[in-house]
């Protein structure tokens, strides 16, 4: 089924509630989205603030202190806002790429694999019902035995070597103490965390929300957006996604259709 241009333009601008705009409380707004990028707050406030009809001043920063939100390393190795409730979905696909264990990263970042599960297993540990400053954490960490030597890489302002613990459900970011970003596990602090499910069941989770807000896309371009391309060598998601891939998209090709039916707004020229 073919749609033009203009009527891809005009649904996203529905789907991603900007014209019109909505009344719905942000959490609801970023699950809606697929996540919303959080590298900086106030840019992540007014992504959701431009979506509403009426702002709340504090809405953006309350909603991961209910727990309702939860800002964490996510899509394309950038912080993002994530729905509480969806998280584990999203960590599933991203860790299952396992970009860490790839050479170019180990080269760039000079940790290796090896390395990596040593204070994976210490986090889950630290981590288990405390909320640390990022510093907290280092000392804790390094603290360890064999661990002594990584202290660096975890204080990265880039967060290289936090990504693959967040990726892999053993963190995520906690209430902030005034200026100073916090971290717990999401075992936790996630209300109902069961940890990650299976790709089979995260697959179609994602790529309906992320086509939901996005589509229609190709299944190179859903690629791109969770992990910049990285996740194409990964046989097990490419599988997985191509089994749901044309499912989706004709049913988010179907929908744009079916709105324009509907006489929806048209998009700026």
């Amino acid at each position: 089924m073919k749609v033009t241009h203009a009527q891809v333009v005009a649904w996203r601008l529905r789907q991603q509630s900007l014209v019109p705009r909505t009344d719905d409380p942000v959490e609801e707004l970023v699950a809606r989205l697929a996540g919303v990028q959080a590298q900086v707050g106030s840019a992540a406030e007014l992504a959701l603030a431009v979506r509403q009809k009426t702002p709340r001043a504090g809405a953006v920063p309350s909603a991961p202190a209910a727990r309702a939100l939860v800002r964490t390393w996510a899509m394309r190795g950038t912080l993002h806002l994530l729905p509480a409730e969806r998280m584990a979905a999203y960590l599933a696909l991203l860790g299952a790429a396992r970009t860490w264990e790839k050479p170019s990263w180990q080269r760039a970042f000079g940790v290796d694999p090896g390395q990596m599960a040593a204070p994976g297993e210490a986090v889950d540990d630290i981590l288990d019902g405390q909320v640390l400053s990022r510093q907290e954490l280092i000392e804790a960490v390094s603290a360890r035995a064999g661990l002594e030597g990584l202290g660096e890489q975890l204080s990265s302002g880039w967060g290289t070597a936090l990504k693959p613990l967040a990726w892999t459900g053993r963190l995520c970011q906690g209430p902030p103490r005034g200026q100073h970003v916090t971290f717990t596990s999401p075992r936790s602090w996630v209300p109902g965390w069961r940890g990650l499910p299976d790709l089979e069941e995260a697959a179609p989770a994602v790529s309906s929300a992320s086509l939901g807000a996005h589509g229609p896309a190709t299944p190179a371009a859903f690629d791109d957006w969770l992990l910049r391309g990285a996740t194409r060598g990964a046989g097990r998601i490419r599988g997985v996604w191509a089994e749901v891939s044309c499912t989706v998209s004709c049913t988010v090709s179907w929908a744009v259709s079916w709105a324009v039916s509907r006489k929806m707004p048209r998009a700026p020229a």
